[in-house]
Formats: structure tokens, sequence, C-alpha cells
């Protein structure tokens, strides 16, 4: 699919090509929208998500001589490296490295980002490019948990939410009675990864969904999980992470959100967040406890989001060296890192309408029910030229 973002004569990337996942509430779209500033048309090409390239997409990429790359390139590594074996290896990380495409694009490769320490100790070592890690962005919602809020709500409910590499049986193994327990099911691709963990773990999918005491919530717009997000809590049980769209969502929201310590975890919400686990007695225990809510509320509440934000985000690509050492395409007339009054700001309201746009029109053809890499990039092209014509009419 093609994505144009408007020429920025100082920028020193090429923004070509994006990624969309219908389904996250800020997600990808905000995170490419924070650096369209930097979008130069003669600028070094940004692979924003490398495992769409080279994984999801290889064979019909190499067939049509998208990769591998023969030109100066950056990309962005999303899967992180110790996903389960029988979960999706052919993306893991170990296997996209080995792929002959990948091995022959890395020397053309100018810097690879992550988005974690911890993604890039494991990843320096093994390619001969830089790595520099960023922090994951999010919008900041209007509507922020409230401790009291969540007391005074007669449903309230602690709620699994997301797909990509976390346990989707587990919060069944939560033994709560105070609260609801409550599954959010985007798609049907959600119960196929639901399916396949139960297969592992030698459960019956169909039986387990109708004999737990989890409820199943259907696809919300962002309006509604804004909603459940301000007086509600959160579960997840992560097999890895590097980034997740998820914690910065609680993080921005300063909803509790009961999650394993994993690396890249901890870096994200700190070292003594108090709504950690690492049993299900634990968790259990947790989850039932309004001292423990509170205290993880106020802990969130403190914390220093700027980091998070999308000004931040584009400041933190600039500045690294990976941005620092592309040239500046011949030509460019501009002061090298001035940038012109109608880029200096994310454009927020661009990301929604584009997302409504992806929502609404991948619902239409029912691309919400495919894998990823099965999606129909025909109608993702005349949604991406909607958000393109909506930025351009803005700026």
């Amino acid at each position: 699919m093609v994505y144009r973002f408007p020429n920025n004569p100082s920028g020193r990337l090429n923004l070509r090509d994006f990624v969309v996942f219908a389904e996250h509430r800020s997600g990808w779209a905000y995170c490419i929208a924070a650096i369209g500033a930097l979008h130069n048309d003669r600028g070094v090409l940004l692979d924003d998500f490398v495992e769409k390239r080279f994984s999801w997409d290889y064979e019909n990429n190499l067939v049509e001589g998208v990769i591998p790359y023969r030109e100066p390139w950056v990309g962005i590594f999303h899967n992180p490296p110790d996903m389960p074996e029988w979960y999706h290896a052919f993306d893991s990380p170990q296997q996209l490295l080995e792929r002959p495409a990948m091995r022959e694009s890395l020397t053309h490769c100018r810097g690879i980002f992550v988005l974690s320490e911890y993604h890039k100790r494991w990843l320096e070592p093994r390619i001969d490019a830089p790595v520099e890690s960023l922090v994951h962005p999010t919008q900041v919602s209007n509507r922020e948990f409230s401790p009291e809020r969540f007391e005074q709500n007669p449903e309230r409910a602690i709620i699994q939410v997301g797909v990509w590499l976390r346990s989707l049986t587990r919060i069944a193994e939560l033994k709560v009675d105070t609260i609801r327990k409550v599954w959010l099911v985007p798609n049907e691709l959600a119960l196929r990864y639901h399916a396949m963990e139960c297969e592992r773990l030698g459960l019956d999918p169909d039986r387990l969904r109708l004999e737990s005491d989890v409820e199943e919530l259907a696809w919300v717009d962002d309006s509604d999980y804004d909603e459940l997000l301000s007086k509600n809590i959160v579960f997840a049980s992560l097999f890895d992470s590097s980034a997740n769209n998820l914690i910065v969502e609680c993080i921005a929201r300063n909803t509790p959100i009961l999650v394993n310590p994993l690396p890249a975890v901890v870096e994200y919400l700190g070292e003594h967040y108090p709504f950690y686990f690492s049993t299900m007695d634990e968790a259990s225990f947790k989850a039932g406890s309004i001292e423990h809510i509170r205290l993880a509320h106020d802990y969130l509440k403190s914390m220093d989001k700027r980091r998070f934000t999308g000004v931040a985000y584009r400041a933190a690509v600039m500045a690294s060296s990976i941005y620092q050492s592309l040239p500046l395409p011949s030509g460019s007339d501009e002061p090298e890192g001035n940038i012109p009054e109608k880029f200096r700001r994310p454009n927020c309201s661009s990301v929604d309408v584009m997302m409504r746009h992806v929502r609404e029109q991948l619902r239409n053809h029912s691309v919400l029910r495919k894998d990823p890499k099965d999606f129909d990039l025909s109608v993702e092209d005349r949604i991406l030229e909607k958000f393109r014509q909506e930025w351009q009419r803005e700026n």
C-alpha cells in the first residue's frame, strides 16, 4: 500500500510505505504520523515494519522485487526475540535474520530502530548496522481512569485486551469474585489465536469459552474503548514484548494494568510498579485488592509521561545517531534541521480521521476477519489516499 506525507525539503527519511492495524486505539499510525515531518521524497527509505516486508509478505515481495533492498535504508523491528516456537515462529527475528533477502538488504542498511533496550541488546550483536531504541508513543485520552469511578461502577471488570504475543486463556484462571472478568474480542483472528493456544495446552477452546466465567465483549469503537479504560482495570499475560500498545495506552490513562514483569514491560512501567504478577495466585489477589488498584493508579498518575508523546518520539528520532548520520538529500535548500511550522506537531486529528476510515472500510470488506498478511492492500490504498487528502487539507 502506498502512503504519502507532504514533502519536507529538510527531512532525511522517505516514509513511502505505511502499516495500519485497524484494531489499535492509536498504535502504529500515530507513531508514523509523529515523524511525518521528517519525510523527504528523496530521503533514505524507512521500512517502518520490517516484519511485513520480510515475513508476512515475504514471497510476494520477492516476486515483485520489493526486496531485497539494494538502496540505503533504515528499518524498524517490532517482534521481540523470545517468541514461543509454537507461536508464529516464521515471524520471529531469528528466522527473519536468516532469510537471504534480509541478509542482502542488511549490507545496505544505515540503521535499525527497535522499541526497547531489551530488543536492542539482543539485536545489536547480530547485525552489522547501528541499532537504537525508541519509546513507543501514544495519544492522550481526555478520559482517565478514576478509582472512584471504578468503585462506583456497578459492572466493574478486569478486561483482557489485545491479541498478539499474549495468553488468551489465563484470564479464565483468575480467581476473583468481586469484579467481572471480560475478554475484549476484536475479531475472528483473536479466536484463532485462542484456539491455537488451547491446542497447545490440550484444551477444547469451545468448551473453555462455554464453561468459564469470562464474558466476551465484541470490538468497540475508540470512544467506548476510552470509556472502558476509564472505569475498569486491565489484564495481560504476555509471552514476550518489546513495545506494547496496551501498556502505553494504560500509562496514558492511568489505568491499572495487571501484567507480568517482562524486561521490556519493566522498561516502560518501571521496576517498582505495584501491579505486576508472577503467579496466577498473585494475579488473583491483586485483581481483587482495591488497595493495590489504587496504588497502581497513583503510581501511573505520578509518572512523567512526556516521553510517551509524539513530539518526544520525533525528537528522539531526530537526535538519534542513525538519523544524524543520514545525508541531507541533494537539492534541499532548507537549513539542516529546520522544520517548517506546518510540520512541527503530529497531527492527531488526521490520525483520528485515518483510523476512522480504516476501521469502517476494513470492516465493510471483512478484512478484520483475516490474518494480517492476507489484508486486501487495494482496500488499504484507497483508505490511505483519503488520509493523504485529509492531511494536505489540514496542513
